[in-house]
Parts: C-alpha cells; structure tokens; sequence
C-alpha cells in the first residue's frame, strides 16, 4: 500500500480502487490474448498484401503489449488488500455500486 495517509480517501476507498485497477488490467491482458489469437488465425490465410502486413504489426504490438500489463499485473498483486476477506469486502462494495 501507499506510504502516504489520504485525508479523504478511507482504507476501504483505497482497496476499492487497486481492486478496480487490477480488473482493468485483467480485462485489458484478456482482450489482448483474444487479439494475438485472432490475429494469428488470419495470418494462416490472409494474402500477401497491405492488410496482412498491418495484421503482422498489429500482432507485434499486442505481443509487446501482453507483455507490459503482465508486468503491470504482476506489479500490482502485492498492492492488493493482504487478506481475502478485505478482497471481498472489496468487490462487494464494486458491486453494490455498479462498477463490476
């Protein structure tokens, strides 16, 4: 967690908003995947030509990207709240109010 002490902010607003970043990221490295996935099935048949040459770029890309919101992910595990139930509390707080 942060060293600093948030005069607005409460512990409970805190957790809420590393879990929702940690969502995003999770969203964000799934989508990827989907992309990579559906950009190396094109691959195998797309001709020669302009739009296939995007496709590969794109593919490089998503690979790079993949790779830094795992970092991300990876980076902000140990930010989460230590125990499972603040983690529920959490999400429970998330869902009540709309946001997963």
């Amino acid at each position: 967690m942060a060293n600093r002490t948030y005069i607005f902010m409460t512990k409970e607003q805190e957790y809420d908003a590393l879990l929702e970043t940690h969502m995003s990221n999770e969203r964000d490295h799934a989508i990827h995947v989907l992309n990579r996935d559906r950009f190396t099935m094109m691959l195998a048949t797309l001709p020669e030509g302009p739009f296939r040459q995007r496709i590969v770029k794109l593919l490089e890309e998503t690979a790079s990207r993949i790779l830094e919101v795992e970092s991300i992910l990876d980076a902000t595990i140990p930010q989460l709240p230590k125990t499972q139930a603040e983690r529920d509390a959490a999400l429970a707080r998330l869902k009540a109010k709309g946001s997963i």
